[in-house]
């Protein structure tokens, strides 16, 4: 173990117990990769499998609304390097979906295959809301979640582009301001006040809203959407005053929902929208832990559980839980 990292770890630890040999972990995003990597530097010897649905290795998602889409540059911040991996004897399984959570033979299933384990790691994370709107399904309507997607806009978003943002949060003013910067022509819409008005409220949101318009972004404030025009490709965003705004590239930005459809199917406790763990990120089953968006915890500085949707608390969560499971408590 690392004790320039770990030696508080040591000071709570419990009573030595038998360790596990198989870690499995769900989501090969950042709160699953934290766990890997601070399990094999805490000194973990056994196996360390990662099954992630994404084609690439682990990565922050941060830069993909803004250095990546800015232009700034052409990759993420990954976790690793790729040769990281194999040389920690981490085995990462990616563009694999897991789809099922065999609680009784602990057994994960992906892709027809079972990997078995002695404690599991959900890292799940996140799917961007979508609008059930009509033409919702049209082509050239983008939410922004993953590296692919970054990239994605980041081609679309060229000189005199029409880009509609649906949705004045943190997607929204990032991806405005992104767009911007390639001289795209760019509309926001969003039916209340100012954007970020649940974030930072009102006054702060009016500075952005200000900043925003400054930088030539079509701010329109309390306006609602009520469906897609376009055959085949959208075209334009009808509005709730039945009027239709241009557009060759529309994204949404309305939120996200946490990914508990596995934890669902294994029975596992929900609460909060996500999956109901303790102080020690620990589900109620006892091999099973949560981590990142998904992770409903039972806070020891709150009287209710704290689920947090933010890529600093699903990095400083996998560092927690492969405490926990190196013995800490």
């Amino acid at each position: 173990m690392n004790p320039s990292r770990f030696h508080l770890v040591r000071e709570s630890m419990s009573p030595v117990t038998t360790p596990p040999s198989r870690i499995v972990i769900v989501g090969a995003s950042l709160g699953g990769a934290s766990a890997a990597v601070a399990l094999h530097e805490g000194g973990f010897d056994g196996s360390v499998l990662m099954i992630g649905q994404e084609r690439h290795r682990p990565y922050e998602r941060p830069p993909l609304s803004k250095a990546l889409l800015l232009g700034d540059a052409d990759e993420p911040d990954w976790v690793q390097d790729e040769a990281y991996y194999a040389d920690a004897g981490i085995t990462l399984v990616t563009g694999t979906r897991a789809t099922r959570i065999d609680r009784e033979r602990r057994m994960v299933v992906a892709a027809g295959e079972e990997y078995a384990y002695d404690k599991l790691v959900l890292a799940t994370g996140a799917t961007p809301r979508r609008l059930d709107l009509p033409g919702a399904d049209l082509s050239g309507i983008y939410t922004l979640r993953t590296l692919d997607d970054s990239l994605a806009l980041r081609e679309r978003f060229r000189d005199g582009a029409s880009v509609v943002i649906v949705g004045a949060g943190w997607i929204g003013c990032e991806t405005a301001a992104a767009a911007r910067r390639h001289n795209s022509n760019v509309v926001m819409l969003d039916p209340l006040t100012q954007p970020l008005l649940r974030v930072v409220g009102e006054d702060l949101g009016a500075m952005f809203a200000d900043l925003h318009r400054e930088h030539g972004v079509d701010l329109r404030m309390g306006t609602g959407v009520t469906g897609f025009v376009g055959e085949g490709a959208v075209s334009g965003v009808r509005l709730a005053d039945g009027s239709v705004v241009g557009a060759d590239t529309v994204i949404v930005g309305v939120g996200v929902r946490p990914n508990v459809e596995l934890a669902e199917g294994a029975r596992l406790d929900l609460a909060d929208g996500g999956v109901a763990v303790d102080a020690t990120l620990r589900s109620s089953d006892p091999d099973i832990y949560a981590v990142g968006d998904i992770a409903a915890q039972a806070h020891p500085s709150y009287p209710r559980r704290v689920r947090v949707e933010h890529w600093a608390n699903a990095k400083d969560q996998g560092r927690h839980v492969a405490a926990n499971l190196l013995g800490a408590d």
